[in-house]
């Protein structure tokens, strides 16, 4: 698995690259669709650095609320094991 690291890290480089370069520029490159936009026209390289906050907040998102944890910790000595405790019957 570690294996495929430097390939998605390589592979990141050029897609990231090619994506910011396609997005660069999105008033004059693509002028019927951001053309109207004066934020595009004041920064040029906006579209690209929020397309890439959003790839990165939505992985973070996916990554705290889709994987599980594996760490197993363990108590120890200074630290009692909890013990859970039925729930009382109600009166």
């Amino acid at each position: 698995m570690m294996a495929l690291l430097p390939l998605m890290v390589n592979m990141g480089i050029v897609a990231g690259a090619a994506v910011g370069g396609l997005l660069a520029d999105p008033a004059n490159q693509y002028p019927n669709v951001f053309g109207h936009i004066k934020l595009f026209r004041t920064f040029p390289y906006l579209l690209p650095c929020m397309v890439g906050s959003v790839t990165t907040m939505l992985g973070l998102v996916v990554g705290l609320f889709k994987l599980k944890e594996t760490l197993v910790v363990e108590p120890t000595a200074a630290e009692p094991a909890r013990l859970e405790l039925p729930p009382k019957p109600l009166p």
